[in-house]
């Protein structure tokens, strides 16, 4: 039986070795080719079989069947071979063109291709996948620059307060015997600091300076004011006292009164108002001369004026007096 004038067969040994000359289309030649094969060999042949193809040079392989007048399917593909360049073209309609990455990423759509698809033949160029959404809403297989940063806000790392940068790596330096200054919380007003002895300092806004000594022990205060008339007295000392409130432990009144009454009160407007939180509080009551007054009382004046306001009245005549207030200062 002859072979079909379009197929030359070269060689039919077991493993079916098949070179296909010329350049018509590679769809009907295996048919073809195979209809022979099966006439020739008989109950010994299957359309299984394995075959190897090689191309003249230029030559073409077709992915695709013409119509009855020959004429191939928009977007058909073909693989060409020129000297030893192979290329992948396709038809528009009108010629065949060759594929460019341009050309691919707008011949293929989605459906063509997935990327968890291995069944697929082709894939997508990397800026092909831009837009392209993936298998789930809101998911895609690429973002471009722009929409990569339009996810995050922009940082820039800067170098206050003694901070160093080297590309991106920010450091902060350890303190050193030679680095000297003080550490500030916030603002210029609440810093840790060092004085002149040597103590560690904590200062604020509010409490003022204080060593690590002093926040564990009381800091005494004291007011010491001599020749006081009798009546309302507002005793104050902007070295020793300066505070407005404090924990008041005793009162010490030096006089030639042989008759006298005392007066705690916590405002400015004096014994007759006597208008404050805590009214008046009476801790001398008809006593001569000299006396130490041990009280033990907080104190808070209500004008945080860093005062402390007495009443003092002398019953045997006109006298004055010497008072000395001590106590611990309280926050």
């Amino acid at each position: 039986m002859s072979l079909d004038p379009l197929v030359e067969l070269i060689s039919l040994p077991r493993e079916y070795g098949i070179v296909v000359r010329g350049g018509a289309p590679f769809a009907d030649y295996m048919e073809r080719l195979l209809s022979n094969i099966e006439a020739f060999l008989g109950s010994e042949t299957r359309r299984t079989v394995n075959y190897v193809l090689s191309m003249i040079n230029p030559g073409y392989i077709y992915f695709a069947t013409p119509n009855e007048n020959g004429v191939y399917p928009t977007n058909s593909l073909r693989l060409y071979i020129s000297s030893t360049t192979l290329y992948h073209q396709y038809y528009d309609g009108a010629t065949w063109q060759t594929i460019t990455s341009t050309t691919l990423a707008g011949l293929l759509t989605l459906a063509d291709v997935k990327l968890n698809s291995p069944s697929q033949s082709y894939a997508l160029l990397h800026n092909g996948f831009a837009s392209k959404q993936g298998g789930v809403a809101g998911e895609y297989y690429h973002l471009s620059a722009a929409q990569v940063a339009s996810l995050h806000d922009a940082m820039t790392l800067g170098t206050a307060n003694g901070l160093t940068l080297v590309g991106q790596q920010l450091s902060l330096p350890t303190i050193a015997t030679t680095q000297f200054g003080r550490v500030s919380v916030d603002d210029a007003n609440t810093y840790m600091d060092k004085d002149g002895s040597g103590n560690l300092t904590l200062t604020d806004a509010v409490v003022g300076t204080r060593t690590l000594k002093q926040l564990g022990c009381p800091t005494y205060r004291y007011i010491k004011a001599t020749g006081q008339a009798e009546g309302d007295l507002h005793l104050s000392d902007g070295t020793n006292w300066a505070v407005s409130k404090a924990l008041i432990k005793y009162i010490r009144i030096i006089t030639a009164s042989t008759d006298w009454d005392l007066y705690v009160l916590q405002n400015d407007n004096g014994y007759v108002a006597n208008d404050a939180t805590i009214p008046a509080l009476k801790i001398g009551d008809g006593i001569s001369g000299n006396a130490n007054l041990w009280v033990d009382l907080p104190y808070k004046d209500e004008d945080a004026s860093n005062e402390v306001h007495l009443y003092w009245v002398s019953n045997s005549g006109v006298d004055t007096a010497t008072i000395i207030v001590q106590g611990y200062e309280l926050l």
